[in-house]
């Protein structure tokens, strides 16, 4: 039987994922993708104007905004019978009156009845309180889990009088800390980050990763320490600590809260280390992207530290997933 020829619009973790579960048959021709013209495993990387040089049966949109890319196709004048969408969660949840509606108007939306005859894979499916990919944002239109987890944590801290400050290490631009800042209004909040982007040791290993690692190496340039501290609501509470993490890490007193958002493996580790001894009894710390397919390394390290130290976490199914580690 003749080969189903199918080139693969992304090449972060769903295109990742789909290239190790495709069937039979199935032969990826080209990865579309913009700014990079390196192959990924002997397979050729194109940009949106080359794709006319190339013969294919389907274009799977494999990135996290489906409908952009098929909006995309549809004006590059790809064929609608031609272009696949999908997108993955991983998630389950029991159904709800919300659910059946968030999966009614996503099914409106994407065109994905090709899914199961392309790739080995379970079907898609959109969970209103998991991964909240923008295909929901008719339902959903932001990270609810993860805010409304923190702001829980938060309330509990203040309840029970946890003592210590608290920290955010990997700021990027600052809008998870600008949101710790708010809840933690007397509280001193320490910002660990180079502020100029990955360091050249981790950028190195990412871009030998590739994939989603790869593409985060290639764009995460930093945020100036002033842009980031110019939307916390009380500035003044803010104590910019940097450098690379946890070399950097000098704090002594207690923490009651930590957001840790530093992806690579030793970093993590070697943070949870020297962070939990400053935990507070009671303290939380989220650690981000522990669900994250693009960085599994994370998920590694937590679970490592973890069974090592006799730590206990929870996953929560926030976008990117998150482990929250108590004391």
């Amino acid at each position: 039987m003749n080969e189903i020829r199918v080139v693969l619009f992304g090449t972060g973790a769903l295109s990742k994922l789909l290239t190790e579960h495709l069937r039979e048959r199935i032969k990826i021709v080209a990865y579309l993708v913009t700014g990079t013209n390196e192959d990924i495993n002997g397979i050729p990387t194109i940009s949106l104007e080359k794709l006319h040089e190339v013969e294919y049966d389907y274009i799977v949109v494999a990135f996290g905004n489906t409908m952009k890319g098929i909006e995309i196709l549809e004006k590059a004048a790809v064929p609608k019978d031609k272009i696949v969408g999908y997108a993955y969660t991983g998630l389950s949840y029991e159904e709800n009156l919300i659910q059946k509606e968030c999966e009614r108007t996503v099914w409106e939306k994407l065109r994905s009845e090709k899914i199961p005859e392309l790739f080995d894979i379970p079907a898609k499916e959109y969970y209103v309180c998991a991964m909240n990919i923008l295909e929901n944002r008719d339902v959903i239109n932001r990270d609810f889990v993860r805010e409304q987890t923190l702001a829980f944590l938060a309330e509990e801290i203040n309840r029970r009088n946890i003592k210590g400050n608290v920290a955010e290490i990997g700021v990027s631009k600052g809008e998870f800390a600008q949101k710790i800042n708010l809840l933690f209004p007397n509280r001193k909040l320490y910002l660990f980050d180079t502020f100029e982007g990955l360091s050249a040791k981790d950028k190195d290993a990412a871009l030998k990763m590739g994939w989603g690692e790869k593409q985060y190496a290639l764009a995460e340039m930093g945020t100036p320490v002033e842009e980031v501290l110019q939307v916390m609501p009380y500035r003044e509470q803010c104590i910019v600590k940097k450098g690379y993490f946890p070399e950097l890490f000098d704090l002594e007193e207690e923490l009651a809260f930590v957001s840790l958002d530093i992806d690579f493996y030793d970093s993590t580790k070697k943070g949870l280390e020297v962070i939990y001894p400053r935990l507070s009894k009671g303290g939380y710390i989220m650690v981000h992207d522990f669900h994250n397919l693009s960085y599994t390394e994370t998920r590694n390290a937590v679970i490592d530290f973890c069974e090592a130290s006799g730590a206990a976490y929870v996953p929560i199914p926030d976008v990117g997933g998150t482990a929250v580690i108590v004391k």
